[in-house]
């Protein structure tokens, strides 16, 4: 089970390092159907993504997370996407402003297996919609309200 996740997150993160094209569109609104049951992002969940995503981060400790509502999962077994913002020191030492990205947690059993940064924004406007448009991929949005 532990290959097929890891196989899941590598292509995942594949996925959302597609080539796109840029624009200036900084959000996708969700489709018209996005009104499924929606919860918090648990405490739990929160440690293992921010423990895993500070690694690619220049500053991890000066990183500040919004959390966004996800569905609420259908099976305790596979993937579960998680769409927020990141605001976190570049290497100059200034804040960057709230990045969009999109993260995803394997879950075996019920229990949280591993997990990664699929796509992260960076510098530049542009990059914030294509990871808006992976998060809409999977009902949710790293601004919040869907």
């Amino acid at each position: 089970m532990q290959k097929l996740l890891t196989a899941m997150l590598a292509a995942l993160i594949v996925t959302g390092c597609a080539a796109q094209s840029p624009t200036t569109t900084a959000y996708v609104e969700p489709p018209e159907d996005a009104k499924t049951p929606r919860r918090e992002i648990t405490l739990e969940e929160k440690k293992f993504l921010i423990e895993a995503l500070s690694r690619d981060l220049k500053d991890p400790g000066s990183a500040q997370f919004r959390w966004a509502q996800i569905p609420v999962p259908s099976t305790p077994t596979g993937a579960v996407h998680y769409c927020a913002t990141v605001n976190a020191k570049n290497s100059y030492g200034g804040y960057v402003g709230q990045k969009p990205f999109i993260a995803v947690i394997g879950f075996v059993n019920n229990k949280m297996s591993m997990a990664g940064m699929v796509a992260l924004s960076g510098s530049d406007e542009y990059q914030d919609q294509p990871i808006s448009a992976l998060c809409t991929k999977y009902n949710l949005s790293p601004f919040g309200a869907v």
